[in-house]
């Protein structure tokens, strides 16, 4: 919980996330964006959305365990994942093909 609420309450990205370039036409919240345009993740504004975390500038690990928090999710025992923050950034990953595989 402490590793995920210091990377939400000091992300090392700030504003300096990577833009990535849509490979198909997409909507989102009901705006039309072309395949080919380049997005921009805000992380930081992400990350201190108060819907999303309330006390948004007090540090508190406790607010991924505690049910009366947005950030509380079940079961406690598989979250919250560090890889699942979006500290981490908000790009689709694709994995590459194992040796094996082939």
């Amino acid at each position: 919980m402490t590793v995920l609420e210091t990377l939400r309450h000091r992300t090392v990205y700030a504003d300096i996330s990577v833009s990535h370039k849509l490979s198909q036409d997409d909507v989102y919240e009901g705006y039309f964006v072309d395949k080919g345009s380049l997005v921009h993740t805000n992380i930081s504004i992400i990350l201190q959305n108060p819907k999303q975390h309330p006390g948004k500038d007090s540090f508190n690990p406790g607010r991924y365990l505690d049910l009366s928090y947005p950030t509380h999710r079940e079961p406690p025992s598989d979250y919250p994942k560090v890889q699942e923050s979006i500290a981490f950034g908000a790009a689709r990953v694709q994995a590459l093909p194992s040796p094996s595989a082939a």
